[in-house]
């Protein structure tokens, strides 16, 4: 308080009572409610507009509080600024936080400072709506378009991993959709191969994309292939058991059988209980004059899949039993099984 003109300074005591916002303002310096009292307990109750977010000492808010005395009220804009700026851009209001530092909201900020603020604002601002333009591509059903302006997004924008999230959503929705497909061509396994590349292009180190198209590889038949997109997979993921169990897979079917059985154990000790990886030890087993082992990776494939056809003809016939139905290799339409199995 202040003498409100001449004579000597005095003491008038003051209770002030601030009640603090319900909202988030972004700023520690809002009230959305301030209380004040006198001496003789009369009260006085001042509203702040918590909406427009004024920083700047009010100066010119002149309350008396006693007869030679008045309370200039306002308050300090010192850090509000970057506190206001910074929670306009965490909700991702770009337009709003631009506006607010090109109106001179933000003076309390040094220049450099104001000026690192109002690129990313303006950068921000402009990746959504590239982000945007990512949106309506998909919806008309345009992946190479939306890469287009994904790619136009700085890879340090918070809308970058969104927009990528939204291209591989739509590309594993078509890959989900060719898999309901009732029969599968060679031209079904090059769009899969097709979308999973487009995955790759916005997360290079997407296991499941390289899956994707290892397992299309082998429905394409096209060994040499599926064995390079495995190697890929186990070198970007080596803890993975996928790629060891394609890369096993390949060995396999290409004849080269104690390989196989040394890249199939390196899959079951990342998983010792996948049946596929089990079942394929199974069948190396048998091929390799191991019959007893055989037997025990079949009756373990059994225990987790008793419905496994496969599992169950191959036990059938180590263990003698009559009418056995054949076992299937692995073909286009079973590799589509594989697709849909090892989601």
């Amino acid at each position: 308080c202040a003498p409100r003109s001449g004579g000597p300074p005095d003491e008038t005591r003051l209770e002030v009572c601030v009640i603090p916002p319900r909202a988030d303002t972004g700023t520690m310096h809002y009230a959305e409610r301030v209380e004040v009292a006198d001496c003789r307990g009369r009260p006085l109750v001042l509203v702040t507009d918590v909406e427009k977010g004024v920083l700047a000492p009010l100066v010119e808010r002149q309350v008396p509080v006693a007869p030679r005395h008045f309370l200039l009220l306002g308050w300090s804009s010192w850090g509000g600024g970057m506190e206001t700026v910074q929670a306009l851009l965490d909700k991702r209001e770009w337009k709003k936080a631009e506006e607010f530092l090109l109106q001179g909201d933000g003076r309390a900020l040094g220049d450099a400072e104001k000026g690192e603020l109002l690129a990313r604002a303006r950068m921000e601002l402009d990746a959504s709506e590239q982000m945007e333009s990512v949106r309506q591509a998909l919806q008309s059903g345009e992946i190479g378009s939306a890469l287009e302006f994904f790619f136009k997004i700085p890879t340090d924008s918070v809308c970058r991993p969104e927009a990528g999230a939204m291209i591989v959503r739509e590309a594993e929705s078509r890959i989900d959709s060719i898999l309901q497909r009732p029969v599968l061509q060679n031209p079904d396994f090059t769009e899969i191969v097709t979308l999973s590349e487009k995955v790759l292009q916005v997360d290079p180190h997407s296991a499941a994309a390289r899956s994707y198209i290892c397992l299309a590889r082998f429905g394409e038949n096209n060994l040499p292939e599926a064995l390079a997109s495995a190697q890929e997979l186990i070198a970007e993921h080596p803890q993975a058991a996928e790629g060891h169990f394609y890369k096993a897979l390949a060995l396999y079917r290409s004849g080269k059988l104690e390989d196989s059985m040394a890249s199939v154990e390196e899959a079951l000790q990342l998983r010792p209980d996948d049946p596929d990886s089990l079942l394929l030890r199974a069948k190396l087993a048998i091929l390799l004059g191991r019959l007893g082992d055989a037997r025990l990776d079949l009756s373990r494939v059994l225990a987790v899949e008793p419905a496994n056809d496969m599992a169950r003809a191959l036990y059938q016939k180590l263990t003698g039993e009559p009418s056995a139905p054949a076992a299937k290799e692995v073909s286009a339409d079973t590799a589509r099984a594989l697709l849909q199995r090892r989601r």
